[in-house]
């Protein structure tokens, strides 16, 4: 079976980094994403839990505000958990493979780079940055897709 989803949507707050006992770096975050439905019909929005482990949560932590776009690649898990009261529950999160800066990442790590005070000691550098080599004019548009 395929178990993958991506989603494009925006922070809907600022993420914290956490460390596991086993020194494993982790953190959780809330998206928006926005649905179309169709002409003169008002957008749905939808909100999805996120998780991301490693260095995707030192990426995260360290680029990314409330309100930041983001693109999350990752794939569907259920978390098992136990309320104050006792009771077993179970909600369906996001499991972050990658994450990924949409629109201009670069001005986004710059600001948060100029903001922040404080940070992961280690410094992330992603391992695929934005081709300066690509001219938007080159990309295809939608029009040219079947759908």
């Amino acid at each position: 079976m395929i178990n993958t989803t991506t989603l494009v949507g925006w922070l809907t707050h600022d993420p914290e980094l956490r460390v596991t006992g086993n020194d494993i770096k982790v953190t959780t975050f809330s998206i928006a994403v926005e649905h179309y439905v169709g002409p003169n019909k008002p957008k749905q929005v939808y909100f999805f839990d996120v998780t991301a482990w490693r260095q995707n949560a030192e990426y995260v932590t360290r680029y990314f505000r409330k309100g930041s776009q983001i693109v999350v690649q990752g794939f569907l898990a259920n978390d098992d958990y136990t309320t104050a009261g006792g009771e077993k529950r179970k909600k369906v999160v996001i499991v972050a493979d990658s994450v990924e800066g949409f629109g201009n990442i670069k001005k986004q790590e710059k600001k948060a780079d100029a903001d922040s005070q404080q940070g992961p000691e280690e410094t992330f550098v992603p391992e695929a940055e934005a081709d300066p080599e690509i001219n938007d004019e080159e990309l295809v548009g939608m029009e040219g897709m079947p759908f």
